[in-house]
This record gives C-alpha cells, structure tokens and sequence, in this order.
C-alpha cells in the first residue's frame, strides 16, 4: 500500500497529478519545512541590517537637515534634543531587530534536519568573547529595555579642514560637519549588566561611548555570525533544492505549476512554491557587504578625479577639494 496514500498534483482545478511513495513524501515535506525555516533566518537578518541601515541614514539625514537650521542658540537646542530622539528610535529598532534575530534563529534551526543545535550558541559565544563593542551593545540592550533610553548625549561639530592639516587664514579650506552619538558610561553601572561587562566599561575611564563605533562593530559581528549560518546550512538547502526540482522535473507535465503534495488519508497538504530555493539564495547573498561596516566611510565631499584627464569644475577657490 505503500505510495496508494500520497499524491502530488497541481493545485488547480483541472491540474494534472501522480502518486508518490512514502520516501517521496518524506523527503519534500522536510525539504518545504527546511526552506521555510531557512527563509525565516533570512528574513529575520534582513530586519536586523535594514533596521541598522535607517540608524546611518538618519545621521545622514541630519547633517542635512542641519543646514536649514537658523544658528540661534534655541534653534540648535531644538535641533540636537530632535536629533536625539530621532536617532534613540533608531538605536531602540536595532536592539529589537537583533534581539529578535539572535533568539529566533535557535528556535528554526532546530527544525532542519541534521542540525547541531549548539552552533549557533558557539557562534555568538565567539563574537561576544573577541569583542568588546559586541560585550557592551548587549548591555546597551538590557538597559534600553529595563533601564533609560540608549543614547544619552549627541555632539555635532565643525571642523575646518585645509590642505596642510592647520586651520590657517586666506587659504582654500571646507568645513567639516559631524554628529556623535553617545552613550554614558555611567549608566552600564547598573545590577541590569553582568559584572565583567560593568567593570570593563569602568575600566575604559572614560565618560561616553562612541555609539557609531559600538554599533557598526556590533553589526560586524552579527554579520560573521550570520555568514556562519549560512555556511552551516548550506548542505541542508542544496538537498531541499535537489528534491523539489526532482519533483517539478519528475511530474507528468510540460510545465508543471503550482505543485503540492498531499496525504489523501489525513488531508495533510504542503505547498511547494518552486520559486522558493531560489528565493532563500537570493535572500542569503544580500548583505554580504556588511563585512566592511566598520570601516567603511560614506561622505558626500567633493574630491577631485584620480584620472587628470577629466574636466573638474569648481569656481571659487576659496574651497579646499582634496
């Protein structure tokens, strides 16, 4: 009887359809649960590194705001206190997103076959032991949701920059604009931190922490925990996607679509949309890139061409261009 149970078919009225053996079965309902648990893993990085994104943009963002800005002392204090809450919002979605990546994660790789459920765990317990950025935006996290709002302070300065590296009269020269936000070192003294962590802060001696600097090392680190993810499931995806093609390329039609499988004794049916291995590839390739965000540097200075040949054009020469 083995086989007489189980069908897989187009899920249309009309579709075509043929009986498959248990094996079968099997095989593409742990290769659909293993795509999805797959593609919710992506997802969830996904909202992580969007969500860190928007924290860049809106510096970004208030740079330029910034110029529209009258210069009185009340307009700058206005200014700064928006600054702050617009950038706390952005800090507060961050912490959320990795929190829901670093938690959730666990919970859909145990649900692929063939995993190690302690890898994950050996991931982050690599990360938060190497990095002391990954130590503290923990912290920062316990604090935000139990304590005060993470960032406490936002300094914006100018900096005028010149050719020689010296602030000098009469020469061609640009202004520098830039906002730093800042945690306070003294709210990680708190019992809401693990000990280590209080006292490795303390023992910085210092009053803030740079939050861009804790952030983009922090997000360095998810990012290698992520990569090792991937590298991890890796064999489990290709099996998932070797067995629904065997099921689009087995079945008795030209051009199947929009195949399920289905156990006629219990009613159990599983869609296999075929565009879903691809679709979990794709996700997994996205936010390679993120393996620089701690280096990298995004400015919108003017600069002039490396290839002399190209036409440069600016007409007062009262401004620097490096």
């Amino acid at each position: 009887m083995d086989g007489m149970t189980y069908e897989i078919r187009e899920a249309f009225i009309g579709g075509k359809s043929a009986k498959i053996d248990s094996l079968s079965w099997e095989n593409l309902k742990t290769s659909k649960q293993t795509l999805v648990s797959l593609l919710a893993i992506e997802e969830l990085f996904n909202l992580l590194a969007e969500s860190y994104l928007d924290f860049e943009k809106c510096l970004f963002e208030k740079h330029i705001d910034h110029l529209k800005r009258s210069g009185a002392p009340g307009d700058l204090e206005l200014f700064a206190s928006e600054t702050k809450d617009i950038v706390n919002l952005r800090v507060l979605n961050f912490l959320t997103c990795t929190k829901s990546f670093l938690d959730q994660t666990p919970q859909h790789k145990k649900k692929l076959p063939q995993t190690k459920e302690a890898e994950f765990k050996e991931s982050t317990s690599r990360s938060f032991d190497r990095c002391i950025e990954y130590r503290i935006a923990e912290a920062l996290r316990n604090l935000a949701q139990h304590a005060i709002l993470p960032i406490g302070y936002i300094a914006y300065s100018h900096k005028h920059e010149c050719a020689s590296g010296r602030s000098e009269p009469r020469v061609p020269s640009r202004t520098k604009l830039t906002i730093e936000p800042a945690f306070s070192a003294k709210d990680f003294d708190s019992n809401k931190i693990k000990a280590k962590t209080r006292a490795e802060v303390a023992g910085l001696e210092v009053e803030w922490i740079c939050a861009k600097s804790v952030i983009r090392m922090y997000v360095r680190e998810l990012n290698t925990i992520h990569i090792e993810t991937l590298e991890a499931t890796r064999d489990q995806l290709k099996i998932a996607e070797a067995h629904f093609d065997k099921a689009y390329g087995d079945f008795p039609s030209d051009s199947p679509r929009f195949l399920e499988i289905w156990d006629k004794a219990t009613d159990e049916k599983h869609f296999l949309k075929q565009t879903l291995p691809s679709m979990v590839y794709r996700r997994r390739e996205r936010w390679f890139g993120l393996a620089n965000v701690a280096s990298d540097y995004y400015s919108t200075e003017i600069t002039r061409p490396s290839n002399n040949k190209k036409k440069f054009i600016l007409s007062d020469e009262r401004i620097w261009v490096p």
